[in-house]
C-alpha cells in the first residue's frame, strides 16, 4: 500500500503540474532542422546524445552517412518518419531521453562517458515520466480507454520508460513509443527505475530445475535432433493439436527462452514458440550430415576510431530473411530484414545479440544467425571535404547524396554516370535531370529507385561492372510487344471464384518452396506461371520460364516496383487476390528465365501487423489489395 500511495502522490503532482502548465503560454522547442552535410556544435551535441543512447558514433560535429544512419534508426525506434533529417520532432524526442546533451544545458559540452550497449533511457524530468514495473516482468497492456475489456492495442515491455500525460482515478494516460493510451497506475514507478535488462522475449513459462539425468539443455542454445532426421514442429502453445506454425529443420541451433515439463520455449529465425524438450540436445553434441556452425564468437570488440569492424554473413537454416531489430531483444521492434547470405558489418557483439550495419541501416540481430569471415572495411567515414575528382581515388563518396546537394562529390557522381552513357549533366548540382539519370542507373542495376546515392548505390557505381545505359535489354526480357500470347489470354477465374485468403492463416501453411502459382492479370487478361522461391512475410517467387517473364512484362510493362493487382491460383486450386511487381532483385534459382533475381507476391495480412513490421512497401500493397477487393465485391475491410 505504501508503494501504491507513493505512485498516486507522484501522479497527482503530474496532474497539478499539467493544470498549471495550461495557464502558461504554450511551450515550443523549435529546434532548427539539422541535415546531412551540416557541421558544427549542434551536430556534435546530437551525436553525443545518440552515442549515450547506444548508437556508435564519434562526436566530430560532421553530419555524415554514419550519423544519418543513427538518426534513421532512432527515428524508427520512436515511430517517427525515417528521413534521416534531425528536425524538431526528432530532436525533441532525442533530448527528452538524453536531456543533458540538449544545446545550452549546463555541462552539455562535456565528453560522453562510455555507456553500455543498450542503456536504459533517462527521462527529461522526474515528474513527467514513469517506468513500467510488473511483478512478473511481463508486458503492460496499453488500452484505448481507461477501462478493462477488449480495448488493448499495444504491449509496453517491462522496464520501458513512458511519458505521463495525465491521471484519471486508477488509470494513467501515457505515451509509449509514439502510442497514446491508458495503463493502470499500480504498474508504474516514478522516473527511470533500474530494472534487470530484458534482452529476449519474457519467457511464457518458468524455468525448470536442471535435470542431471538428461542431456537436455535448459538455457542458452540447443540443437534440434530428431530420430528420423526430420523437421521439428514449432507450436504456438505448449500442447499438441492444430497449433503448429513452423517446421524447424533437423540440426538447427535454437535459442532457449524457458522450460516447463516436457515443453521448451525457443526462438528460431525470429519466431517464438514451443517444442518438445526430448528433441533438443546441447548445441554441437550430435553431428549432422553437414557441419552446422554454432553461434558466432561471444564477444567482438566494438570498433573504435581507426579500427576495423568484423564482417559477417546472415545465415538462416531455412534460407529465409533475418530480422533487423531496433533493440537487442525480440518483440515488435523489427525495422528491416537481411536476406540469407547478405553481407553485413558487426559493430559490437555481446552474449546473444550483435549490433550490425547492413546497406546503411543499423540494428540488432541474434549471434546465432551470423557467420564470420574476413575483417570488414572500416565503416563509411563521416563527412570530410570532398576530394578533387581529378586526383581522387576512384569512388570516394564521403556522404549520402540527395536531390538538391551540391559539390565536387556530386560532380564526380555525374561524371561516372556520363561515362556509363546516362544522360546526366556535369555541373556539381544534384538537380532533377541528374536525379532522373541516376534513377535510371539504379533501375538497370537492380537497385531501389529512390534517387539517393547511399553506400550500396555508390559501390555499384564505382565497381567497374555497373550496367551501362544502353544495356536495358541485357536481362533477357524481350520486347513485350513481340511476345506470343497465344494460349495465355483470358484464362482467369470468374468473379465468384476469387477469394481474399489470409497469408499466415490460409496460404503459407499450405504452400511450399518450389511449388507453382498460376497468375492471372485481370487488367490485361494475361496468364503466366511463377515458382515459389522462399516464404517470409510474402511469397518470394520467380517466373518459371523465359516466356513467363515475357508475358508478365507484357502485362505489367517494363520492370518496376509498381503494384499490380492479380488473381493467383494456389496449388490446391483455390483462387485468391494478391498484388505483385515485376522488378528483379537479390537472388533467384532459375537461371534461364530471363529474370535476374526474384520478385514479391503479397497476400492479405492484418493491417496492424503490417504497420508494425512492414510499414512502407508492404503497407502500400495491403492498401492496394483492399481497394481492389472493395471494387470487386463492395466489401470494405477494417483490418
Amino acid at each position: 500500500m505504501k508503494r501504491a500511495f507513493s505512485v498516486r502522490s507522484f501522479l497527482g503532482l503530474v496532474l497539478v503540474v499539467t493544470l498549471m502548465a495550461g495557464l502558461m503560454p504554450a511551450y515550443a522547442v523549435n529546434f532548427q532542422t539539422i541535415r546531412p552535410g551540416d557541421q558544427g556544435e549542434d551536430v556534435r551535441q546530437m551525436q553525443r546524445a545518440l552515442s549515450f543512447l547506444g548508437y556508435p558514433l564519434n562526436d566530430d560535429g560532421k553530419y555524415g552517412e554514419q550519423t544519418t544512419n543513427a538518426v534513421q534508426l532512432f527515428q524508427a525506434r520512436m515511430r517517427l518518419r525515417q528521413d534521416g533529417l534531425a528536425g524538431d520532432r526528432t530532436l525533441t524526442a532525442l533530448y527528452s531521453l538524453a536531456p543533458q546533451f540538449k544545446p545550452g544545458q549546463q555541462g552539455s559540452d562535456q565528453p560522453v562517458s562510455p555507456q553500455p550497449a543498450a542503456p536504459q533511457p533517462e527521462a527529461a524530468a522526474s515528474y513527467d515520466s514513469a517506468t513500467v514495473y510488473t511483478p512478473n516482468q511481463g508486458s503492460l497492456n496499453l488500452r484505448r480507454t481507461a477501462s478493462r475489456g477488449q480495448n488493448t492495442f499495444y504491449q509496453i515491455p517491462y522496464g520501458e520508460v513512458v511519458r505521463v500525460l495525465g491521471l484519471s482515478g486508477q488509470w494513467v494516460r501515457v505515451e509509449a513509443q509514439g502510442r497514446v493510451g491508458y495503463v493502470q497506475q499500480d504498474f508504474l514507478r516514478p522516473g527511470s527505475v533500474p530494472v534487470a535488462p530484458v534482452v529476449t522475449a519474457p519467457p511464457l513459462v518458468t524455468p525448470a530445475p536442471q535435470a542431471p539425468e538428461t542431456e537436455r539443455p535448459s538455457s542458452g542454445t540447443a540443437q534440434v535432433i530428431t530420430a528420423n532426421r526430420g523437421s521439428l514442429n514449432l507450436r504456438r502453445t505448449a500442447s499438441r493439436g492444430q497449433n503448429t506454425f513452423y517446421q524447424i529443420p533437423y540440426g538447427t541451433i535454437v535459442n532457449i527462452l524457458g522450460t516447463s515439463g516436457q515443453w521448451t520455449q525457443v526462438e528460431t529465425d525470429g519466431r517464438v514458440g514451443f517444442v518438445q524438450s526430448s528433441f533438443l540436445k546441447p548445441a554441437g553434441s550430435v553431428p549432422t550430415a553437414a557441419p552446422i556452425q554454432t553461434q558466432a564468437p561471444a564477444v567482438t570488440p566494438a570498433p573504435t576510431a581507426g579500427s576495423h569492424a568484423a564482417r559477417a554473413t546472415a545465415f538462416t537454416p531455412n534460407g529465409g530473411s533475418l530480422n533487423l531489430r531496433a533493440q537487442a531483444r525480440t518483440g515488435n521492434n523489427i525495422i528491416g530484414t537481411i536476406p540469407h547470405g547478405g553481407d553485413l558489418i558487426v559493430l559490437s557483439s555481446g552474449a546473444s545479440w550483435s549490433q550490425v550495419m547492413f546497406e546503411g541501416g543499423m540494428g540488432w540481430v541474434m549471434n546465432s544467425f551470423l557467420r564470420y569471415g574476413a575483417p570488414a572495411a572500416p565503416a563509411t567515414p563521416e563527412v570530410t571535404p570532398a576530394p578533387d575528382p581529378s586526383n581522387a581515388p576512384a569512388a570516394d563518396f564521403p556522404r549520402v547524396l540527395r536531390a538538391g546537394d551540391k559539390g565536387d562529390d556530386v560532380r564526380l557522381m555525374q561524371e561516372k554516370l556520363k561515362a556509363l552513357g546516362y544522360d546526366s549533366p556535369v555541373n556539381g548540382n544534384f538537380d532533377q535531370a541528374t536525379r532522373a539519370a541516376f534513377q535510371r542507373f539504379q533501375s538497370l542495376n537492380g537497385l531501389i529507385e529512390d534517387g539517393v546515392l547511399g553506400s550500396r548505390s555508390a559501390s555499384v557505381l564505382q565497381s567497374g561492372s555497373a550496367k551501362r545505359a544502353d544495356s536495358a535489354g541485357d536481362t533477357g526480357s524481350a520486347d513485350p510487344g513481340a511476345v506470343d500470347t497465344s494460349g495465355a489470354i483470358g484464362n482467369g477465374p470468374s468473379g465468384g471464384q476469387v477469394k481474399l485468403l489470409h497469408w499466415y492463416n490460409d496460404i503459407k501453411p499450405k504452400v511450399s518452396t518450389g511449388q507453382r502459382l498460376e497468375v492471372y492479370h485481370p487488367a490485361s487478361r494475361i496468364n503466366f506461371t511463377l515458382r515459389v522461391y522462399s516464404r517470409g512475410s510474402h511469397a518470394d517467387s520467380e517466373p518459371l520460364t523465359l516466356r513467363d517473364t515475357q508475358l508478365m512484362n507484357k502485362a505489367f510493362g517494363p520492370a518496376s516496383w509498381n503494384i499490380n493487382i492479380v488473381y493467383v491460383r494456389l496449388p490446391d486450386g483455390r483462387w485468391t487476390m494478391a498484388s505483385m511487381h515485376n522488378k528483379p532483385h537479390l537472388s533467384g534459382n532459375i537461371k534461364d528465365n530471363g529474370f535476374d533475381g526474384h520478385l514479391c507476391v503479397h497476400f492479405l495480412r492484418d493491417l496492424d501487423e503490417v504497420t508494425r513490421n512492414d510499414p512502407n512497401y508492404g503497407l502500400s500493397n495491403q492498401k492496394a489489395m483492399r481497394k481492389a477487393w472493395e471494387r470487386l465485391t463492395g466489401e470494405t475491410l477494417e483490418n
